[in-house]
């Protein structure tokens, strides 16, 4: 068992900028593990904490995005997230975006669950729709069993032989639907959520070598002009935003593949990223990260290690 400083560093290494509050009376029940499941970080909490808080603060400090697929295992936990307030259960799954705030409220309750890391640009890459946040999935779902065997320590071969590592991002999002309030920018009132939207739009055709701000426009009903507009009041560019989007997949892609155990393809994985031109893309990386891909992943697959 770990004391709640610890804990609360464990917490913010492995998830970001959450803010954990200790409940009024600490008990040392605190655990945090972290495992690997279908190539991604699976993290075992367990706690007896007030609260954890994802604010817009914690957001703005986290340069990594990602969707945690939370699975109740013992005691309760009410979330607050996307317009939504629900009480998950025993057995209960719920998807959080980590690009939008979000409470988690225990009470001071014992409650334990885990947390599947989906770095974001990698689920959503090539799909059509985002999935549904903020919403429960129970054992009434004829797809929780399959869901549960998918991402247990001791899966029982059923679901998981056939599997390659993308069904599994495939699987999550068939789950959890469509988000239908993610297909219409006109609800969006402030150039934020405009270009929140905007960048979710890019994540999903950004292995589009060809995707244009044109392409772009079409796709999120507004005019070249408009687009242009919200990138430059919010201090970047179509093509910045693109590339930036694109890095972060590539790095996405490339730790998981290590995990994996698998050799990584640079030029490949550059292609899959969206990257037309190696040797330009190799001097985007080397701007952005200091260092060539091959010595990132190097270095990186040994801090993981």
């Amino acid at each position: 068992m770990l004391n709640f400083e610890e804990w609360r560093g464990r917490l913010r290494e492995s998830c970001g900028h959450y803010y954990a509050k200790p409940a009024a009376v600490r008990a040392r029940t605190e655990q945090f593990d972290l495992r690997q499941v279908q190539g991604l970080d699976k993290a075992l909490i367990r706690c007896a904490v007030d609260r954890i808080e994802r604010t817009r603060q914690g957001i703005r400090r986290d340069d990594a995005e990602h969707f945690f697929l939370l699975h109740q295992a013992e005691g309760e936990m009410a979330v607050r997230h996307c317009d939504c307030d629900v009480v998950l259960q025993k057995g209960d799954f719920l998807l959080l975006d980590s690009t939008r705030p979000a409470e988690l409220i225990f009470g001071g309750n014992v409650s334990q669950f885990t947390s599947v890391h989906m770095p974001r640009t990698l689920f959503l890459a090539g799909r059509e729709h985002t999935p549904a946040t903020g919403i429960k999935v129970t054992t009434r779902n004829p797809l929780h069993a399959s869901l549960t065997n998918l991402i247990s320590d001791q899966s029982d071969g059923v679901d998981v032989d056939q599997f390659c590592p993308d069904d599994f991002f495939d699987f999550v999002a068939m789950v959890f639907g469509p988000d239908p309030a993610s297909v219409n920018i006109g609800q969006f009132r402030n150039r934020g959520g405009r270009m929140r939207y905007i960048s979710q739009i890019i994540d999903q055709h950004l292995q589009d070598q060809d995707f244009s701000i044109d392409d772009l426009a079409v796709r999120v009903g507004r005019s070249r002009r408009q687009l242009q507009r919200d990138f430059y009041g919010s201090g970047t560019s179509f093509t910045e935003v693109l590339k930036t989007r694109r890095l972060h997949h590539f790095v996405a892609a490339g730790r998981r593949l290590k995990r994996q155990g698998y050799e990584i393809g640079i030029t490949d994985l550059a292609y899959m990223s969206g990257f037309s031109d190696p040797s330009h893309f190799n001097r985007m990386f080397r701007e952005a990260y200091q260092t060539s891909p091959r010595e990132f992943f190097r270095k990186t697959h040994k801090h993981m290690i």
